[in-house]
């Protein structure tokens, strides 16, 4: 049987490394674009086609997505939350969606199967399933925004002919994430956290979410969205989860939205000036004050997706960054079998 070819764009990613890792599994010759700038090691130990080029460039896209391609996983995505490269991310989100769905076409790909967000949802303060608006069309966060118009050019690429179906992932947690959730439990290990956020969200593992992808392929139908998530959270239980895993204590509070709110704005307002990234945005306040829960019962039934534990994710993600020396534990953390 001949192998299944992979074309999967944000190789490099977090959850592009978790992708590739699950396809090779399965026996499928994967070939990747990356930046020449990004770290290819993890990529090359699992014997991926690695060639450079960018989104938005259609030209080297068509020059190197394979003529017999059975999939696209179009994964790459910018989740800046920083009004200043708001037009870099513009370019990236929706005019790179739409450049790889033009090469799919071009190159008769099978399946497409794209990688969205439940931030195309916007803040509802509700559960969010596939029916939901997409409030984040006309969000002020241009992340939000973004991924919604992105989704656009995939379905203006499915009226063109093109099978694609769509993912719908929450707050990611996992193994090769140095840089999200992962990031936390470096702040939290050198008491860095300033306050506890008042928000909360759905958490998905990102092997589950990597799995769904395959899942998507195979038995997901032409034109649907899937929501990924898993349990809902307050992001304090999220970090007393790190505390604990670490073996630290968590001496943060918790802050008033209001508050967050307003420090937001203020960073914001000032790197106008220094042109420095803030740690938090008013983008990334409004975030976190708010609510991105969402159902999954939908991909639970369709794609055999399967949510996970809190414990269970960032138990794995809090092995990852240890083993690969990212983290040095103090005596009390939590050892995991």
């Amino acid at each position: 049987m001949a192998q299944k070819q992979a074309f999967v764009t944000g190789a490099t990613g977090f959850l592009g490394i978790n992708l590739i890792e699950q396809l090779r599994a399965d026996g499928w010759n994967v070939t990747a674009i990356y930046r020449s700038n990004s770290k290819t090691d993890e990529l090359k130990k699992l014997k991926v086609n690695l060639l450079p080029g960018t989104l938005d460039d259609r030209k080297a896209l068509l020059n190197v997505m394979p003529a017999d391609v059975d999939a696209v996983f179009h994964v790459a995505g910018d989740t800046n939350f920083w009004h200043i490269d708001n037009a870099k991310q513009t370019r990236t989100n929706i005019e790179g969606t739409r450049n790889v769905v033009h090469a799919a076409l071009e190159k008769d790909a099978k399946r497409f199967i794209h990688t969205s967000s439940v931030a195309v949802y916007g803040l509802p303060n509700t559960v969010s399933t596939e029916e939901s608006p997409h409030l984040g069309s006309k969000s002020k966060i241009n992340y939000f925004r973004t991924k919604a118009l992105a989704e656009d050019e995939v379905r203006i690429g499915i009226k063109a002919g093109l099978d694609a179906v769509i993912l719908n992932p929450a707050n990611i947690v996992g193994p090769h994430d140095a840089s999200n959730w992962g990031r936390s439990f470096r702040i939290v290990l050198g008491n860095e956290l300033p306050g506890i956020p008042p928000g909360k969200g759905s958490f998905c593992h990102v092997t589950e979410v990597a799995k769904a992808h395959i899942a998507a392929y195979e038995t997901g139908k032409k034109g649907e969205n899937y929501n990924l998530g898993g349990p809902a959270a307050t992001y304090q239980e999220c970090f007393e989860l790190i505390a604990k895993l670490l073996g630290v204590a968590l001496t943060a509070k918790p802050v008033p939205a209001a508050a967050m709110k307003l420090v937001g704005a203020w960073n914001s307002y000032s790197s106008e000036w220094s042109k420095k990234r803030p740690e938090v945005t008013w983008e990334i306040a409004e975030i976190l004050c708010g609510s991105t829960v969402c159902n999954s019962t939908k991909a639970e039934k369709e794609l055999g997706y399967k949510a996970t534990s809190l414990e269970k994710m960032f138990g794995d993600c809090y092995q990852w960054l240890a083993a690969n020396g990212l983290l040095r534990p103090r005596a009390g953390a939590l050892e995991l079998n």
